[in-house]
This record gives structure tokens, sequence and C-alpha cells, in this order.
């Protein structure tokens, strides 16, 4: 077994050990969830791919051999593991290839260290992802963190829709943000800047490589765990290559400027019900959203309403119920006691119902 072990880690290190070329926004990637240390390999292109070989290397102790679960482990046919350590993790087939199709995963169990930052901002620990195609050649695949420490532009790359997400365990409170592109990938038409519908916010004039806002007034809060706000389409996806298109910058009070990520897909984290105004928790700002615009005509949605989107034919019961089911809630959390609004908000908002009904 040791023997066997010790060839296949030889088979796959002559094999990955020297990419051979890299593809742009990688056929297969990695993918890291490093909270719970969950890890599965993903097919990122449109079509099978064959698969022999995969290499993880890192420069510190960044894996838990024991929480890996390899292929050979999974009773994949061929494939043999080699010796597992805090920075390589290896798997190779000897005796041919696994097909893996578009979209498709391998999961490895939970090979990742969890990391826990002290604050937001701090990097989750790096490592290298190179895999082994028969007959083609070795490829340096695409790392992803599917939760991150920071701030993160998550991009959808078919609409250019896009949002300021935070996917850290820590809340905050956004003062500016730049998002920049040496490849000129941004669109000042699709772009819904904050200050469209948030109090203090400022657009510097924007450019295909340049979107830049800040709070002159303050701040604007988003909850940790999935926070976020919408900045309609600003991205061209036409000229889209990959993430490296895009770089975010962003200012918190009292820390200073912090490096965001991208990431591209939808939003991680579903919208709060109730959570009208979007920035991951559900209080007065959706409160105010919902009197301000109580019975108006949906479509078209009402400004600044970047969250939970209200239903047709208006803004009404279907929105209230929302916003009371989810009074004092945030986005994350997974079970939670819902504080009643205060009975001097309660009162107030049937006067305001109640005229609004009989005007």
């Amino acid at each position: 077994m040791r023997t066997r072990s010790l060839l296949a880690t030889a088979a796959l290190l002559a094999a990955c050990g020297s990419p051979l070329s890299a593809i742009a926004d990688e056929d297969l990637s990695i993918v890291i969830n490093p909270r719970t240390g969950d890890a599965s390999i993903r097919n990122d292109s449109d079509s099978s791919i064959d698969l022999d070989g995969y290499l993880l290397r890192s420069a510190g102790a960044t894996f838990d051999p024991i929480g890996w679960n390899s292929l050979d482990e999974q009773g994949l046919p061929g494939w043999f593991d080699g010796p597992a350590a805090a920075n390589r993790l290896a798997d190779t087939n000897l005796l041919g290839s696994s097909s893996l199709a578009p979209g498709a995963t391998f999961d490895l169990g939970a090979p990742y260290t969890p990391f826990l930052p002290s604050s937001i901002g701090e990097v989750e620990p790096g490592l290298d992802f190179t895999y082994s195609v028969p007959d083609v050649g070795s490829f340096s695949g695409d790392v992803e963190f599917s939760l991150q420490n920071t701030v993160v532009l998550v991009v959808d790359p078919v609409t250019g829709d896009a949002a300021l997400e935070n996917q850290s365990a820590f809340d905050l409170d956004l003062e500016a943000y730049l998002i920049k592109s040496t490849s000129s990938v941004l669109s000042t038409e699709g772009w819904s800047p904050l200050q469209d519908s948030t109090a203090g916010w400022g657009a510097a004039t924007g450019a295909s490589n340049r979107l830049a806002e800040g709070n002159l007034l303050g701040s604007t809060f988003l909850a940790k765990d999935g926070g976020s706000l919408s900045l309609g389409s600003p991205i061209n996806p036409s000229a889209l290559t990959d993430e490296t298109d895009l770089e975010l910058e962003f200012r918190v009070p009292g820390i200073g400027t912090i490096a965001g990520g991208v990431l591209f897909q939808s939003s991680t984290v579903d919208l709060l019900p109730g959570d009208f105004d979007g920035n991951g928790a559900v209080g007065d700002g959706d409160l105010t959203l919902l009197l301000s615009n109580w019975g108006n005509d949906v479509p078209p949605v009402p400004a600044g309403w970047t969250g939970a989107q209200p239903t047709a034919p208006g803004v009404g019961d279907d929105e209230l119920t929302a916003l009371l089911g989810s009074w004092g809630a945030s986005a994350g959390s997974s079970a939670f006691a819902v504080p009643e609004p205060t009975a001097l908000t309660l009162v107030a908002f049937a006067l305001l119902v109640g005229a609004k009904r009989r005007s």
C-alpha cells in the first residue's frame, strides 16, 4: 500500500509539477468554504473533462488530511491517493480517468482547515490547485472561496448585474467603494449608484475602467453573512473574460481601505423577506420604504427598493406581512426570535395606511 501511494504521488507530481498552460477562467476550479473546510472540484466549462489527477499545495499548514475524502477513498475506479500532509494532498488515476460533466463536482470532504478570522479583511490562507487531463497536459486550476472574509462584488456574468455583498462574519459600516477594471469592462449606463437611493452618497464621474462612490454624511450598514447593496448592471458582460477583469476596494470607518473580492455568480445569499432596502437586515429603513410607497403600482419597482422585491399589482399587504414576519432579523441568521415592532411604530403605521386607503 505504501509503495502504491508513493507511485501515485510520483506520477501526479510528474504530471502536475509544471503546468503546461493556463486557461482564462480555468475549466476546473477547487471550491472551498473557508468556514467549514468543505471542498469540491467543479467543472466550469461547457463540455465534459476527463480528469486523471489533481494536486493541492500550500506554503503553510492549510490542509486537514483527516477531513479529506479522496477519490480513492470514495472507490472511484483506478484512483490512488498519495501520502497526505498539511501542505499537500494528491489523487491520481493510474488506470485511466474519470469524466466530469459541465457544472458537475467531485466532493473532497472537508480537507481545508477552517479559517477563523478576528476581523474583516484578514485573507484566507491560499493554495495552488493543479490538475491533469490525459493526452493533453496539466493545468493551473482556479481557487474559489465560496465565502470570503470581506465585501465581495458579486457579478452575474450573463446579465452584468452586480451587488456589493458582505460575506464576512462581521457587521460593517460602508463609507466608500471603488471598482476598477484594467480591461474596461464597466458600464456607466447600467450602473445604479447608491446616490440614487441612499442618503449621503455621492458618485464620482464613472468610466469604463472606474466606478466610485463615497458617503459624505456617514456610512451605510451592511449586515454580516450576506448584507448586500445592488449596483444595477454596471458590467458589460460581452467584454468579460474572468474575475481578474475587476478589482474592488472599500472603506470602513475606523479601519480604513480594505481589499474586496470578486465572484462570478448570482448572489450567494437569498434575499431576506422584508429587507426592502437590501442592507441585510429588516428594520426602520424598510418600514420607511413601505410607508412612502404604500399603494403604489408595481411595476415599476420604487426607487431605493434594492432588496426583496415588491409584488404586483402594488405595494401593500404582502409586503407588510413580509416586514412584520422578519422584523429585527438579519441575513445569515439560521434561527432567531423576531422582536415585535414597538407599539408606537405600529400605531403610526396603522394611521398612515388608513389615511392612504381613505385618500
